[in-house]
């Protein structure tokens, strides 16, 4: 399914395609690769972005089952060291701070820069943009997030927003959305560019990833 991606041009305007798969499905015993090559043997490896699924028992999963885990620690170690995240889906709406710090260690098991974070819960993805910054802290879907102010704000707090199925068609929002990225030594204010993205196992989404200055 081809969906619209937006991410920040800092190194390159190019477009670009890839995917995220869902490991619904994955036994924990069986070899990330064999079963990527099982159930998603048209999908390049080199073009798969980040895999999702259940690593191991957490409260901030929300209204998510977890039953068993899909992916061990070595599929995931498996997975960065081919260029290849893992997507945690921590959509507990109403985490507190103390159930945050009961999944600290959670947190640091999978602290990686290929690594992201699904939340809707503000607080949450602020303690853990604190205290975890090499994750992606991505705004999940369900927030709804489909205006240019909810767009700049969501962008203080979240790395990348996935935004409504709706914004697809809405290219007056689209064109819209421009950022700014601060450094030492660079100040950067342009408009994101368009890019394809293939996300094999969901709906339609948009997705905005705020880009950071090296």
């Amino acid at each position: 399914m081809q969906n619209n991606k937006i991410t920040n041009p800092l190194n390159t305007t190019k477009q670009i395609n890839t995917y995220t798969i869902s490991a619904r499905g994955k036994l924990i015993q069986e070899s990330i690769t064999s079963f990527i090559h099982k159930n998603f043997s048209s999908v390049p490896i080199e073009k798969i972005e980040s895999v999702f699924g259940f690593v191991e028992q957490s409260s901030l999963y929300g209204d998510r089952a977890f039953y068993v885990p899909q992916l061990s620690n070595e599929n995931v170690l498996e997975l960065n060291n081919m260029g290849i995240g893992l997507r945690i889906p921590f959509t507990n709406h109403f985490a507190n701070e103390e159930e945050y710090q009961n999944n600290k260690k959670f947190l640091s098991n999978y602290h990686h820069p290929l690594n992201s974070i699904i939340c809707t819960n503000d607080n949450l993805a602020s303690w853990i943009k604190r205290d975890f910054p090499d994750y992606d802290i991505e705004a999940s879907v369900i927030k709804n997030i489909s205006n240019i102010e909810q767009i700049n704000e969501a962008l203080e707090i979240y790395n990348t927003l996935v935004l409504p199925m709706s914004a697809n068609d809405d290219d007056k929002l689209l064109n819209s959305i421009v950022i700014k990225v601060e450094s030492d030594s660079l100040q950067m204010r342009g408009v994101l560019t368009l890019a394809l993205l293939k996300y094999v196992t969901s709906t339609s989404l948009n997705s905005i990833k705020k880009g950071k200055a090296n």
